[in-house]
């Protein structure tokens, strides 16, 4: 069996080369899938195929571009805070969500996880299987 302490070590501290390579990589594919959906049909008339190609692929970078942004409000992607903070910020327009705030609830949301007497911003709502039989069917 491998010691996955070691497996995983090269895993465990940011690299900035190869984080700005992924960044880039990931928007170049964004922007790449919004200009097959504009320009891959005529100004007349919508190819859909084309089109939603072009939407799945925006969708699958957009998520990539989320566990990115994910990872940079965990002080993880990028080897500086500030850079994690300047970049994520500047990400998460494309998120239509505010980094900081994202940040701050997702910090409570880690540390508040599996505590089933408190519940807290971004908690999966979980039941006790007692309190799942007791509850009426609406809640459960």
């Amino acid at each position: 069996m491998a010691d996955w302490t070691e497996v995983t070590a090269r895993y465990r501290t940011p690299d900035d080369g190869i984080a700005w390579r992924k960044l880039l990589g990931c928007l170049a594919g964004l922007v790449g899938s919004w200009a097959r959906m504009i320009l891959g049909s005529p100004p007349d008339a919508v190819v859909w195929p084309v089109v939603i190609v072009g939407v799945i692929g925006a969708s699958l970078f957009m998520n990539q571009l989320f566990l990115y942004q994910h990872d940079m409000g965990h002080m993880a992607f990028f080897e500086g805070r500030r850079t994690n903070d300047v970049v994520g910020q500047l990400v998460c327009v494309f998120m239509l969500t505010p980094f900081l705030e994202w940040t701050r609830s997702h910090a409570l949301h880690h540390k508040n996880l599996g505590k089933l007497d408190h519940r807290s911003l971004g908690d999966i709502y979980v039941m006790p299987l007692d309190a799942w039989r007791a509850a009426p069917v609406w809640k459960r």
